[in-house]
C-alpha cells in the first residue's frame, strides 16, 4: 500500500485510491457504495467523478494493522474500539468503588475499635476513683463547697 505520495492532497480520485491502496477501481466503488469509505460525487475533467478525501486512506493504513475475523468499515471499528474504553472504564470505576469501600470499612473498624478501647479505660479509670477510700462523696463536696 502506497498512501504516502497522496498526503500532500486534500481529495483523490477512485483510479488514485485504487492505486494507493493496492486495490481495483471496482473494488474502490463497492466501499463507496456501502458506505466503508466516504466520498463525494462532483464534475470533474471527465464528468462526473467521485473524490475521496486523502485522510481516508489513513484510516485504511490503520485497518491493515488490525487483523479481524469480519471485514469492517473505519466506522464501525471506531464504535468497537469506544464502546470497549466505555467498558473499561465502568470496570475501572467499580473497582475503585469496590476500593474505597473496602478502606472506609477498614476505617470504620480501627475508628471503632479506637473508641471502645478509650471507653473502656474512662470507665476503669471512673470505677478506680471511686474505689479510692479518701474519696468525699458528692455531697459532701458540695457542702465543704459552702463552708
Amino acid at each position: 500500500m502506497d498512501t504516502g505520495r497522496y498526503e500532500d492532497k486534500e481529495e483523490i480520485t477512485v483510479k488514485e485510491a485504487a492505486e494507493a491502496l493496492g486495490v481495483s477501481r471496482d473494488t474502490v466503488m463497492r466501499r463507496i457504495r456501502r458506505g466503508e469509505m466516504k466520498a463525494v460525487k462532483r464534475e470533474g475533467s471527465y464528468g462526473d467523478q467521485w473524490f475521496i478525501p486523502a485522510s481516508e486512506l489513513q484510516i485504511y493504513d490503520m485497518q491493515e494493522v488490525v487483523t479481524v475475523q469480519k471485514s469492517m468499515s473505519p466506522e464501525q471499528v471506531q464504535n468497537i474500539m469506544q464502546k470497549a474504553i466505555r467498558e473499561n472504564i465502568e470496570n475501572m470505576k467499580e473497582e475503585l468503588r469496590e476500593e474505597v469501600r473496602e478502606d472506609m470499612k477498614e476505617e470504620m473498624e480501627s475508628l471503632k475499635q479506637t473508641i471502645e478501647d478509650r471507653d473502656q479505660k474512662l470507665v476503669e479509670n471512673l470505677r478506680n476513683r471511686l474505689d479510692q477510700p479518701n474519696n468525699k462523696s458528692l455531697i459532701e463536696k458540695i457542702k465543704d463547697m459552702f463552708k
